[in-house]
């Protein structure tokens, strides 16, 4: 769930010029997150006695940090954000082209010819 989250995120609130910073760091936290944790949780097992204290300790933390991140600052959009000034909000459209949705009903994908399933015949 996190690359298709992070491919939205990214381009929705970064210029495309710096979507690869932005994705480095989204990957940089994907990676060293176990890293750390990893040795931590085990250390909380060994001195707890049980798997259970990590989990709620974890899940409080989690939910002590997200729930008002969620509830009260992150926005789908730049625009709906109060945190985003008109110059920032400027930079960060400078380059977007308008998204356009298409409409596009089942029956047509499958009998779309090219693809993967035309490649596998």
């Amino acid at each position: 769930m996190h690359w298709p989250l992070n491919s939205k995120w990214v381009k929705t609130w970064f210029p495309s010029h710096e979507r690869a910073r932005a994705n480095m760091f989204w990957e940089f936290g994907l990676t060293m997150g176990p890293i750390i944790t990893g040795p931590l949780v085990t250390w909380i097992i060994l001195s707890s006695g049980t798997w259970k204290t990590p989990f709620i300790l974890f899940a409080l933390i989690g939910l002590i940090i997200m729930v008002p991140i969620i509830a009260f600052i992150a926005k789908d959009r730049p625009s709906e954000s109060k945190f985003v000034s008109q110059a920032e909000l400027k930079y960060i459209q400078s380059d977007k082209e308008e998204d356009v949705a298409e409409s596009v009903k089942f029956s047509q994908i499958l009998k779309k010819k090219s693809g993967f399933l035309a490649a596998a015949h």
